[in-house]
């Protein structure tokens, strides 16, 4: 292996294996020094939520765009109109369960909640937009809406107090 057209020491080549193993973010602690801890710094969290970004809180909306439920409707097998007529509310937003839930998210299950995840809207996709997430990281974001997820999880009877 060659470097800069010099060739590498056997000590130097060992090490760059070692790094192209490694998570990138292990390089740049190695190389740079250790980033700021973070709960969730990954998608790989997502796959054993219960769905905290499921549940519209006060001033949210999800924008569905035309893209989204062209998707939604070949996976559900029926047609744009059918998608809007069944399942937004307004031109652009899911319409919610009860409890302030997305009407696709499954109950009675702890992960894989979503029942249209193969062909979940963009801004489902992307969250937490390569950040950490902020229903991990944020006490006041997981209190809203930890009593939600519990009741539709059946753990916890229904009390009045919701604040969708």
């Amino acid at each position: 292996f060659l470097y800069n057209k010099k060739p590498l020491s056997a000590r130097a080549l060992r090490g760059f294996l070692l790094l192209q193993t490694l998570d990138p973010r292990l390089w740049y602690d190695l190389l740079i020094g250790p980033t700021p801890y973070s709960l969730a710094t990954s998608k790989v969290f997502c796959n054993f939520c219960p769905g905290y970004c499921c549940y519209r809180l006060k001033g949210s909306t999800l924008l569905i765009t035309a893209e989204d439920i062209n998707r939604i409707g070949r996976h559900l097998q029926i047609s744009d109109g059918q998608v809007r007529r069944q399942f937004l509310e307004g031109k652009n937003t899911f319409k919610n369960k009860e409890d302030g839930s997305c009407i696709f998210l499954a109950d009675g299950r702890i992960s894989k909640r979503c029942t249209i995840h193969r062909a979940q809207p963009r801004q489902c996709m992307d969250f937490p937009y390569d950040q950490p997430c902020p229903y991990l990281e944020r006490e006041d974001l997981l209190k809203v809406i930890e009593h939600r997820i519990e009741r539709s999880l059946g753990l916890r009877q229904q009390d009045g107090n919701d604040d969708t």
